[in-house]
């Protein structure tokens, strides 16, 4: 089951959910907008939806806690290697995916039907940067200028160079399939994407994409029956 329909079945019946959230202190302030913060000691629902480690003291979590009457906000808290703390979360009805490459930089993805919203974690306050139109998934940051996530809507890949995002096609075929179910970037010079895609006789055959710091290309992957 993906975020969003986690996120649907979740508000239909917040107040049986599983994880919830206590939420300490004088309640949680929203970057930017003055949307009403969970109470003070109250429990509220609440889900997470993606995390990402830097070192074993930090690590960026960030979900959904669902307040009165059925609404949700987003979530984000800090593991300091002892402990969680919350911080201020940007507006919005969810967080569903993050990548963090350093204390001071992470990019984080809404949840919000096909609209995509973008955040960007400076140290200290989520910062709203252009949407990744018809983004899945979690993205994959290697540095504040290098970040990649699968596209939903189209057989493509986005791009993030710090300022903008770039769709390159890589499946080929119709607009409305998803082919990259998953990406991951180690440096500069090294993403990979992955997923599949269908041959000649409409078979599925896994699929990876390389990205060398210049351009995508097709990494071979052994055939399955020769495993």
């Amino acid at each position: 089951m993906n975020v969003f329909s986690l996120l649907a079945r979740m508000k239909r019946g917040a107040a049986a959910a599983g994880v919830c959230l206590a939420v300490l202190g004088t309640g949680v302030g929203l970057a930017g907008q003055a949307q009403a913060a969970p109470s003070a000691g109250a429990a509220k629902p609440a889900i997470l939806a993606g995390v990402s480690c830097v070192r074993p003291s930090w690590c960026m979590a960030v979900g959904t806690v669902f307040v009165a009457h059925g609404a949700t906000q987003s979530l984000s808290e800090i593991w300091n290697g002892t402990a969680w703390h919350l911080v201020a979360s940007p507006s919005g009805s969810g967080l569903g995916g993050v990548s963090c490459s350093a204390t001071w930089y992470c990019l984080a993805l809404g949840t919000q039907g096909r609209q995509t919203p973008a955040f960007r974690w400076n140290g200290s306050k989520w910062l709203k940067v252009a949407e990744p139109r018809g983004a899945a998934g979690s993205p994959s940051c290697a540095s504040r200028s290098n970040c990649v996530v699968g596209n939903s809507y189209a057989e493509s890949v986005l791009t993030w160079n710090g300022s903008r995002w770039t769709n390159t096609q890589l499946c080929g075929g119709g607009p409305s399939s998803r082919c990259i179910t998953s990406t991951s970037c180690a440096g500069a010079s090294l993403c990979m994407a992955v997923g599949w895609g269908l041959n000649e006789i409409y078979n599925s055959n896994a699929s990876a994409h390389l990205w060398d710091g210049k351009q995508w290309s097709n990494s071979l992957l052994p055939n399955a029956e020769d495993e």
